[in-house]
Formats: structure tokens, C-alpha cells, sequence
């Protein structure tokens, strides 16, 4: 999930404050039924996010 998607390295962007979350950024990854998902602590807003596409 980290790079692996094609958005140089973005997980997607933070559901709370719209900023991109870069890979670096993620506290956990997971595989739920939709495939493979993270945790990230989105930069601008500090809030521990799962990032959207």
C-alpha cells in the first residue's frame, strides 16, 4: 500500500483536513476485506487518520 499505488508515495488524503499523507506518515498497516488499509498521523493536522483516496 505504502508506494505501491502510484501516488508517489501519498496514502491518500486525511479525511479531516484534506492535506496529503505521505507514507512515511503511517503508525499501522492492516489487510481488511477490501484489501490492504493503514493508520497514518496526517502531518498538517496531527490527527491519527485513515487515509482516503
Amino acid at each position: 500500500m505504502t508506494d505501491a499505488d502510484g501516488t508517489d508515495g501519498a496514502l491518500g488524503r486525511c479525511p479531516e483536513c484534506g492535506a496529503d499523507v505521505p507514507a512515511s506518515a503511517v503508525l499501522i498497516e492492516y489487510e481488511d476485506d477490501d484489501g490492504e488499509a493503514a493508520y497514518a498521523a496526517c502531518p498538517s493536522c496531527e490527527t491519527v487518520v485513515k487515509p482516503r483516496s
